[in-house]
């Protein structure tokens, strides 16, 4: 394995890689992808099976020859342990995903993996009369006007809220607006003041078309990547408001998971600073690189892990350190899918690895199966997951 290679790898690792070595990354990774795999139907031989493909691999590879002869001076100690393990889920991902059959045939069984396709850019944007625009069916341009603001797409598919130079716009009521992303979908809005808010999958913000008065206020379902734009009247702060928390902001980068079915709500904190109030009264003050946690009433601070908080934007899937049934919601949810868990399942099932998440799903499991404590049975668009 080449030098720049293993230099990519070790930067993608501390989520320090380049465009260009996440592409190198990525292209390495794909050359292991097989789409079929031929297993015999007892379970029992299967793991054999895996195992022999697996020395196979490892026997084509040079990595594990290459990581041994690495200078050790270019990686510590908790980043080598990351590194190999991560390096060995990417050389055995091309293992597949095996969907495990009943019965004692010993007949040879050809396993094709239904697939599907990553979150793409899509929403519905709701004007303040009630009209609905499937963003992904306009073309670029303006959509609409509405108190004094333009409204359009941009050539790289993005809204933009963009204000009138019309004298008469100041007097003209202020209207609220709704952008919606579906299961599968992400979208990308610049608000009337500059602030830009990247969507995720499954989530809804609720804005007004011009800011006036003393805040700038939005209200979001889901989960957002904001980052605020400072303007001159400090006496203007920007709050994102949900069910159960308030941010409060002046100019900065965060994010902030609050989806309905998560125990938790996440705010994280990339650069500036950002006040939380929970709706019982209870505030904190975060400093870049924290993370407020909101649960059961209770809010705490802790030292956040961005590289894992900022993978959806960052076009990865992260599984170090994260619960699992948080995990694959999160897969749920970006292809749109039903995960089911069956009663066999622990709960405190910890993975390890990444995968760039513009993969499809089949690319997703393989890597998890791998670990050998789960398995997939996919019907239609229903994942089951068993021990």
């Amino acid at each position: 394995m080449s030098t720049p290679l293993l230099t990519a790898i070790e930067n993608y690792i501390n989520g320090k890689a380049s465009p260009a070595e996440k592409q190198l990354v990525d292209d390495w990774y794909h050359t292991f992808d097989d789409r079929k795999v031929v297993i015999h139907s007892a379970e029992m031989q299967l793991k054999e099976q895996i195992d022999a493909k697996l020395r196979a691999r490892l026997v084509k590879t040079t990595a594990v020859e290459s990581l041994r002869s690495a200078p050790v001076h270019q990686l510590n100690a908790p980043a080598w342990k990351t590194w190999a393990a991560v390096v060995a889920v990417l050389v055995t991902s091309a293992i597949g995903l095996y969907l495990f059959t009943s019965g004692n045939s010993s007949q040879d069984l050809l396993v094709s993996v239904p697939d599907f396709a990553p979150a793409k850019n899509t929403a519905i944007l709701t004007l303040a009369n009630g009209k609905q625009i499937k963003l992904t069916d306009q073309s670029q341009g303006q959509l609409a006007t509405e108190s004094g603001v333009s409204i359009s797409k941009t050539k790289e598919g993005e809204l933009l809220y963009t204000a009138l130079q019309d004298d008469r716009s100041a007097a003209l009521p202020v209207t609220i607006n709704t952008i919606a992303t579906p299961r599968g979908g992400t979208y990308l809005v610049s608000l009337p003041d500059g602030t830009r808010v990247w969507l995720n999958a499954a989530s809804t913000l609720r804005y007004p078309t011009r800011f006036i008065g003393k805040e700038r206020s939005v209200e979001l379902s889901g989960e957002a990547y904001f980052e605020v734009a400072k303007i001159h009247d400090k006496r203007m702060p920007f709050f994102v408001r949900s069910e159960r928390q308030t941010v409060e902001v002046l100019g900065t980068h965060f994010n902030v998971n609050n989806y309905d079915d998560e125990e938790q709500v996440k705010t994280t904190l990339l650069e500036g600073s950002v006040r939380i109030g929970s709706m019982n009264g209870k505030n904190a003050l975060l400093k870049p690189g924290e993370q407020a946690i909101i649960q059961s009433g209770s809010l705490n601070v802790q030292t956040a892990d961005l590289s894992t908080e900022m993978a959806w934007k960052n076009g990865e899937f992260i599984f170090t350190n994260n619960d699992f049934r948080t995990e694959m919601r999160k897969v749920a949810r970006w292809y749109d899918v039903e995960i089911i868990f069956d009663e066999s399942v622990p709960k405190d099932i910890s993975l390890g690895g990444f995968i760039s998440n513009s993969k499809n799903i089949s690319a997703v499991l393989k890597l998890i199966a791998l670990t050998g404590k789960v398995h997939f049975k996919i019907e239609g668009r229903r994942i089951l997951v068993t021990n």
